[in-house]
């Protein structure tokens, strides 16, 4: 059967398909079942988180530069409740709480070239009103927290003046054991020569390899928990031995 459009249609009718072939994605969604020590897709189709707002995870795509994540209360995505852009890795957390309910989430990407994938599989997941609530403040409010002074990796400042009196009090256990640490290190007084080389002729993930990468791995943790324990026990009780022994380790 032959289809006849009238010539002033035409025009819109070659507009409507090449618009239509044009949403078509020349980039796929690689929706590969996560292998044996990969997190996968969560949350799970059809799973309860057991925090809200949910933590979004989902398999790394070939070449991509950036993500984006929608979430929905409908699987056709017409109110979309929660969305994130340029996402740089694999994982984000919202910001913000979800209110308890039924829920829909999908990602796509955009690789090197700037191409969009098209949408991934939608995934539901469920939020009870009882659900562990535990948002994750963005990177910018983080860096606002952080100190311009030291202490500020572990602990921060003001905890100091505390940690001091506890360390007599119901901390005394830790901190002695901490002290006797302190004590072998200097005693010890770690190498801090350079670490074995890989031999020119081995090859990266061999036995050879990996025994050396291991040994080196050791060794650094070793040292650096060495120095670690040193400059905290310092920062307690101010001995100036442990600081020095601290500051040549890392030296």
């Amino acid at each position: 059967m032959m289809i006849v459009f009238e010539s002033s249609l035409f025009p819109l009718v070659v507009f409507a398909l090449f618009a239509v072939g044009s949403v078509h994605a020349s980039v796929d969604v690689d929706e590969r079942d996560a292998e044996p020590g990969e997190w996968g897709f969560r949350p799970k189709t059809k799973e309860a988180s057991a925090v809200n707002p949910p933590n979004f995870s989902w398999r790394p795509q070939n070449n991509a530069r950036h993500y984006e994540l929608e979430v929905s209360r409908k699987d056709s995505f017409v109110d979309v409740v929660y969305r994130a852009e340029q996402i740089v890795f694999n994982v984000h957390t919202p910001t913000e709480i979800l209110p308890g309910g039924d829920y829909y989430w999908r990602f796509r990407y955009t690789d090197s070239d700037e191409e969009l994938s098209g949408w991934s599989r939608t995934r539901q997941f469920s939020l009870s009103d009882d659900t562990t609530e535990m948002p994750l403040p963005d990177r910018e409010t983080l860096i606002n927290r952080i100190p311009d002074t030291h202490p500020r990796l572990f602990i921060r400042p003001e905890d100091v003046a505390s940690l001091r009196r506890r360390k007599e009090r119901d901390l005394k256990t830790h901190y002695d054991s901490l002290v006797r640490e302190c004590e072998a290190l200097l005693a010890e007084r770690l190498s801090t020569e350079e670490p074995p080389l890989y031999a020119d002729n081995m090859v990266r993930g061999s036995d050879p390899w990996r025994e050396v990468w291991w040994g080196n791995r050791r060794i650094t943790q070793k040292v650096l928990d060495g120095a670690a324990t040193l400059a905290f026990t310092w920062m307690l009780n101010g001995n100036e031995a442990y600081a020095e022994e601290a500051k040549r380790i890392l030296l």
